[in-house]
């Protein structure tokens, strides 16, 4: 394919919008209920993402590729920081004297 895709055109795609949103609905799945992010946000935190990263992409195949690489950093950057929140809270709660 010649064509070079944008981020952009995973907003106009409504294929490529639903197998985004599948997908990032079996990475949620694998996080059980610890990950309070809905299906959504996910997807359009990983569009964002891309956008402003601008790159350009040779095939649909390397933006579905590239966005679910995101879509699984935002969610491993939530754990994290929740993870991080849930440590501060216990320290201010069992300080050590």
């Amino acid at each position: 394919m010649d064509t070079q895709l944008t981020p952009a055109d995973l907003m106009v795609s409504p294929t490529l919008y639903r197998e985004l949103k599948a997908c990032a609905n079996r990475i949620l799945a694998q996080y059980g209920n610890n990950i309070t992010l809905q299906t959504t946000e996910v997807v359009h935190e990983a569009c964002v993402k891309l956008i402003e990263a601008d790159g350009s992409y040779q095939s649909k195949e390397h933006l579905f590729r590239t966005a679910a690489k995101a879509m699984r950093h935002l969610l491993i950057d939530y754990a994290r920081a929740k993870s991080n929140l849930q440590a501060r809270r216990q320290r201010r709660k069992n300080p050590v004297a």
